[in-house]
């Protein structure tokens, strides 16, 4: 029969089992066996052994003592009948005898990367980023470590754990809709919305205008009243407001004392800090904000550019005049005029030449993204995008009158005079079903991909789509494992 136990290192495991035949069928490292007749003493066998080695006697053995030099845990086989390791569906030969996978690792979350598998003997493991491995109780502080573009062999048949240790890599959850979905609910909520964001922890809707803050249940939310969050505050009215979100906090400019300051709201506590960037409200008028990293970008509305954080603002000279629109994505910002745009790789310290956009931009920063390094604009019929910052390809054209665009993963979800499209990697343009319930929504829509699988479009009067649509997990650094069977 099997028997199992767990050894400590340099410590022998005294086990009177009995038995002809034994099999060590799990076992990290390599470990050192005695098999004694502790009856007769006709037999007194020591041996150096690893995972898959066997030993037969003539005569029963009745002590077995396991000695190991590292903490590990065994497993062997010991009994009077001869273990057959053909009856194992798992064994095979030829090209079937290693077996190959993926799998998605993110940041700070252990994710099982391989089986437990009885005839495995073991498995080599590569990724792009630094990662973690270890068992099912993987965390920050007991995993070994698997260099980038390294390849790492484990010989273990038990189950693998990984996680990535770069932030970068922490895990996203957005919805995705498509031409099939339906719209589950809609409601005016009778004032102007400019931030929109989703509390997971209280499956809350969370909204704010330039009055304050607020918070309404997801489930029933057009007629249950809002919440208002104490001491929160309101902003300027602007073309566009892009917040700073996370898991725990919202991030946006708000107007104190006549200072534009950052206001945070911790979801968990519902309370509000604030940072003052040093902005009066008389500088000048704001076109629209890009809160990122605890500093934010306000375009205003005498075509200046304007970086301000804790440490106070500076007008920012990029190169470009009559700006319309900023966007930033980590490190990157591109800032556009209505026919030019430059970029910067390192948060706003140098920029490159000015390039042409490929169509004039409308006078919204809603309509500029940039994504991933590449850069979309949009006029009121089309959706550019480039790669490279030269040349330009058309993702779609056609369209009337573009109000609003956003990315969800492989979708580019554009609202213009005829509803709701969505732009698909591989179908192209896909005008939905359900482009009644969405029309009339100008250019302060508000998107919000939630992860209970719903798409949420808001516009500046208060009126909210709630569409379902499927949630689709990304930002892990795909894993490659290698298994190789006995």
């Amino acid at each position: 029969m099997i028997f199992r136990t767990t050894l400590k290192p340099n410590e022998p495991n005294v086990l009177n089992k009995q038995g002809l035949y034994f099999y060590l069928l799990t076992a990290q490292d390599s470990l050192s066996v005695r098999f004694r007749d502790a009856d007769k003493y006709k037999t007194d066998f020591e041996s150096e052994m690893r995972e898959g080695m066997s030993a037969d006697f003539k005569a029963s053995i009745n002590e077995i003592t396991l000695t190991s030099k590292t903490a590990q845990y065994v497993e062997f086989w010991l009994g009077e009948t001869k273990l057959d390791y053909s009856v194992s569906k798992d064994i095979d030969v030829g090209s079937k005898a290693v077996e190959s996978d993926s799998r998605q690792v993110f940041f700070g979350e252990a994710v099982k990367i391989a089986d437990y598998k009885f005839a495995r003997k073991g498995v080599l493991i590569y990724s792009e980023s630094d990662l973690l491995i270890g068992s099912g109780s993987l965390n920050i502080t007991n995993g070994v470590r698997v260099k980038a573009l390294n390849t790492m062999g484990v010989n273990t048949q038990g189950e693998i754990y990984a996680m990535a240790t770069n932030p970068a890599y922490k895990k996203k959850v957005s919805t995705v809709v498509d031409g099939e979905s339906n719209i589950v609910e809609q409601a005016d909520l009778g004032q102007r919305i400019d931030v929109l964001s989703y509390d997971s922890e209280s499956d809350s809707l969370i909204f704010a205008d330039g009055s304050g803050c607020y918070y309404s249940p997801m489930s029933g939310f057009s007629v249950t009243p809002r919440v208002n969050v104490s001491g929160a505050l309101g902003f300027d009215l602007a073309d566009y407001i892009i917040p700073l979100e996370s898991e725990d906090g919202l991030t946006y400019p708000v107007i104190k004392g006549g200072f534009h300051q950052l206001q945070t709201l911790n979801k968990k506590t519902k309370q509000v800090s604030f940072v003052s960037t040093g902005v009066t409200s008389s500088n000048s008028g704001i076109i629209g904000a890009v809160v990122d990293n605890q500093s934010m970008f306000l375009v205003l509305d005498n075509g200046d550019l304007v970086k301000a954080s804790a440490g106070g603002f500076s007008v920012v000279n990029c190169g470009l005049t009559g700006i319309v629109a900023v966007a930033v994505e980590g490190q990157t910002v591109v800032v556009a005029s209505s026919d030019s745009y430059v970029m910067s790789i390192d948060g706003g310290q140098t920029w490159s030449g000015v390039g042409a956009l490929p169509r004039p931009a409308q006078q919204s920063g809603s309509l500029i993204r940039v994504i991933g390094g590449a850069v979309y604009v949009c006029d009121k019929t089309a959706v550019s995008r480039t790669l490279d910052g030269l040349n330009w390809e058309t993702l779609v054209d056609g369209l009337s009158g573009i109000t609003f665009f956003d990315y969800y993963l492989s979708q580019l979800v554009v609202l213009d005079g005829f509803g709701l499209g969505i732009i698909e990697s591989d179908s192209g343009f896909v005008r939905t079903k359900y482009t009644g319930g969405v029309t009339g929504y100008s250019a302060g829509t508000k998107f919000k991909s939630i992860i209970t699988g719903h798409l949420l479009v808001a516009n500046q009067t208060g009126q909210v789509t709630k569409i379902e649509g499927e949630s689709v997990v990304s930002g892990g650094v795909n894993v490659a494992v290698m298994s190789e069977i006995n």
